[in-house]
């Protein structure tokens, strides 16, 4: 029995980072963010080719086109083979990943019946200057059927984020909301979320979990469901982005104050991210009682490229492996069973 534990532990340790979906995401960013139900999410872990798994949802799988880079290094909080994907676009090519080429039933800000929605990217810019089609770089954004629905993006002469909806509100056709400036070779968190009450809709820009403004509008339209949704930039080959993106997050709900805070907490350091939920979980203090309940541990010990926590979470009703090292903590939760 120890023997097939430790060649299912070779197997899984040797295999390289285990990612799953949000019916049973890892402990970290991705079960922070499955938390609040994503409608599309995209973890940006393509290792070859021109392809994006989609982690989460329903729409097609995403598509890389012009000069893109794969496994770049990911958010810094998200560890255990977190990884991102660079874009390098010039003034005369884009670089973009396209999510919902055609259309997503997935729209944008509406106070139709208090939906809610929101829009969520991680970026690093290496510089902030407009390589065409006007306003700057954008991590994310949807464009169509011949204007933006809703944007991210940087203003080349003062560097700071700014959110624009255009959702024909009141007869006026665009709404922005300025934020803070930024700074190269750094990890920001952009959020947009919105939430309807059947008459008037607040949508609020997040930067790094803080508020940076709110835009208050009468009944608003959904926006065309026929638009492109794309990152790095936007499907008319415009706001052209140099740096890299991470989890990109479309859902059809509003994300809270709290939970703004929470995701770039996680995300940036690792810290207060959801954990699954477990029955009588308790701390093991000591590598001994560690190996008395999980004989897995023992045989791995030795293993390169593994090591030894100082203490271990234990699930009190089923006694299995909870939290590890995390490069390994999936694949001991597989085979970590009880004598």
């Amino acid at each position: 029995m120890h023997m097939k534990r430790l060649l299912a532990l070779l197997a899984l340790v040797f295999a390289g980072p285990v990612f799953a979906d949000c019916t049973a995401p890892p402990d970290g960013y991705s079960r922070t963010v499955c938390t609040d139900s994503p409608s599309l999410y995209y973890r940006m872990h393509a290792s070859s080719g021109t392809t994006e798994t989609l982690f989460q949802g329903s729409s097609p799988n995403g598509s890389y086109t012009g000069a893109f880079s794969l496994s770049q290094t990911g958010i810094p909080g998200d560890v255990g083979g977190d990884t991102a994907v660079s874009f390098d676009a010039s003034s005369s090519s884009t670089a973009r990943m396209n999510l919902a080429v055609g259309g997503s039933s997935i729209a944008g800000p509406s106070a139709t019946n208090g939906v809610g929605w929101s829009a969520e990217v991680w970026g690093k810019f290496v510089d902030f200057t407009d390589r065409g089609g006007g306003g700057g770089q954008s991590p994310l954004s949807r464009y169509g059927p011949s204007t933006f629905q809703w944007a991210f993006f940087v203003n080349p002469p003062d560097s700071k984020i700014t959110a624009v909806i255009y959702a024909n509100c009141n007869g006026t056709s665009g709404h922005t909301i300025a934020g803070s400036a930024l700074s190269t070779a750094t990890w920001y968190a952009f959020l947009l979320t919105t939430l309807g009450n059947g008459t008037n809709v607040a949508t609020h820009l997040y930067l790094n979990g803080v508020d940076q403004g709110t835009f208050t509008q009468g009944t608003c339209a959904n926006g065309s469901t026929t638009s492109d949704i794309t990152a790095g930039s936007s499907a008319d080959g415009g706001l052209r982005m140099r740096g890299t993106i991470d989890e990109v997050a479309i859902y059809t709900s509003e994300i809270s104050s709290a939970r703004a805070l929470t995701h770039y907490n996680c995300g940036f350091a690792g810290t207060g991210c959801d954990l699954a939920p477990s029955k009588g979980r308790r701390f093991l203090q000591s590598k001994h009682e560690a190996e008395q309940i999980q004989p897995a541990i023992v045989f791995a010990r030795d293993l390169p490229r593994v090591t030894m926590a100082p203490a271990f979470a234990i699930d009190g009703a089923e006694k299995r492996l909870l939290k590890a090292p995390s490069q390994y903590a999936a694949a001991l939760r597989t085979v970590g069973e009880s004598r």
